[in-house]
């Protein structure tokens, strides 16, 4: 799933191709497979007919395309879901398959959703939320992280730091791949219970959110399987992932990384680097 580097890779490359023109979205064309409804009260894309573009902001991993349109100002919500592609293309290109929405805009260029697995959403609403009008939590990238700022976003969780970190309610744009690297880089045990964790714990967290962030975006994002940019490149990332699907393989440290389920999901830890917060009925073992 594209997360937040990903994202925001995406949120600068249209930025850059829209620059100041302020194109109007023209034509909005839609296939007949539906794709999953957000939570929040939406219109459908061709909603956004009409409008101009007036600036490309991001939320966690939510695209919010801001909207000059005749009835008022509106905001087109792109979530990319598990395998989402926006692309900028020419209108008169072949489509690719599962092309699900299409915005023809006046520049003569078009953007193009591709979902094959339709677990993405393109709405519009009304007005210029923001991202907790949208029932997500702080930016990953936007808030200054703190311990105070991280203990207000945890609070006293009784669940893993894993699971914490992966709530978009608690911090926006944080997914399976960034949450395993910065619990790596910070040498927390994911199975930490997240209210438990002691001040060095959080402060370390705190510390690791922003630089792998970043370093992910300055690489254009981590490309395993289905993401791609808005050109249709992928990302450089991947080679750079310390323990994200490396279980088996050696850490840096020398230790080998091991492999274990948290809320079904697969994580990656190295038993080494990663002691801080870990439960005492696991560090008995």
């Amino acid at each position: 799933m594209p997360e937040l580097p990903e994202v925001e890779t995406i949120r600068r490359d249209l930025a850059a191709h829209l620059g100041a023109t302020r194109p109007r979205i023209a034509r909005v064309r839609t296939s007949a497979a539906p794709l999953r409804q957000p939570p929040h009260a939406a219109l459908a894309p061709a909603a956004a007919e009409g409008a101009r573009i007036d600036a490309v902001d991001r939320h966690g991993k939510l695209l919010l395309v801001r909207l000059s349109h005749p009835d008022g100002p509106r905001t087109l919500c792109i979530h990319l879901g598990m395998s989402g592609r926006l692309l900028v293309d020419a209108p008169d290109h072949p489509r690719p398959a599962h092309t699900h929405v299409e915005f023809v805009l006046s520049a003569g260029t078009c953007l193009r959703y591709v979902d094959a697995r339709r677990f993405g959403s393109v709405t519009v609403v009304a007005g210029l939320p923001g991202g907790d009008d949208l029932g997500l939590g702080p930016d990953a990238l936007a808030t200054p992280w703190s311990r105070a700022a991280l203990r207000a976003a945890i609070g006293g969780s009784r669940r893993t730091i894993f699971d914490v970190l992966l709530d978009q309610r608690r911090i926006a744009g944080l997914g399976n791949i960034y949450v395993q690297e910065i619990l790596h880089r910070a040498g927390v045990d994911p199975r930490a219970v997240a209210g438990r964790l002691r001040a060095r714990g959080l402060d370390v967290i705190a510390a690791r959110i922003h630089p792998v962030l970043r370093a992910a975006i300055a690489r254009r994002g981590t490309t395993l399987r289905d993401y791609r940019d808005a050109s249709g490149r992928r990302g450089g990332n991947a080679p750079h992932l310390s323990v994200y699907g490396g279980a088996g393989a050696p850490c840096r440290c020398g230790a080998i990384l091991r492999g274990t389920k948290l809320s079904g999901r697969s994580v990656t830890f190295c038993p080494r680097c990663q002691r801080l917060g870990r439960p005492r009925r696991i560090a008995a073992r």
